[in-house]
């Protein structure tokens, strides 16, 4: 869903930028145990490469004293610019410093439709673009298509036919 939800976001020119909430209320110790600090790093970095949007802030809500541990080590593993954007919460309070309170829902105090209301929003959307998810899903890479390789195959600077030393732009 991740993927479809950034294609729509591509599709509609709506990509300013991330916020992204994490309310851990019913996160149990279990789930945050697997939250390794190579899993954390992965994933930073994936959505870095892969989504490219600037990320404007983490909001981790509703947490646990044992965060602030998990917290220290997220430090160790990322820029300083981006840990100063993670801010974290033992309640929601912090949504409503931060965000005007038409844009937060209703189950943290607010007047914006509830959780469960946004969710079946989006799921209208997924629906209204079906099609395109089908048609991406059918696409597949022709490797005939791909430059022929020199004779020497082992050579892993010259593998490849013609430079790049020239980039003419029309």
């Amino acid at each position: 869903m991740g993927f479809n939800l950034h294609e729509i976001r591509l599709k509609e020119d709506i990509m300013y930028g991330d916020v992204i909430i994490f309310d851990l209320e019913a996160t149990s110790v279990r789930f945050l145990s697997k939250l390794t600090p190579v899993f954390l790093l992965t994933f930073i970095t994936l959505y870095k490469k892969i989504y490219s949007l600037p990320l404007k802030g983490v909001y981790i809500i509703n947490t646990v004293p044992y965060v602030s541990t998990l917290l220290s080590i997220v430090k160790t593993l990322i820029k300083p610019k981006l840990f100063e954007r993670i801010h974290v919460c033992k309640d929601a309070n912090i949504l409503k410093e931060h965000f005007p309170l038409e844009i937060i829902p209703k189950d943290y105090g607010s007047t914006e439709k509830s959780i469960e209301e946004l969710h079946e929003m989006c799921h209208l959307k997924y629906q209204k673009y079906q099609d395109r998810f089908d048609l991406l899903d059918k696409l597949s890479v022709n490797g005939s298509l791909r430059p022929a390789r020199l004779a020497n195959e082992n050579d892993e600077f010259l593998g490849y036919h013609g430079n790049f030393r020239k980039l003419d732009i029309d």
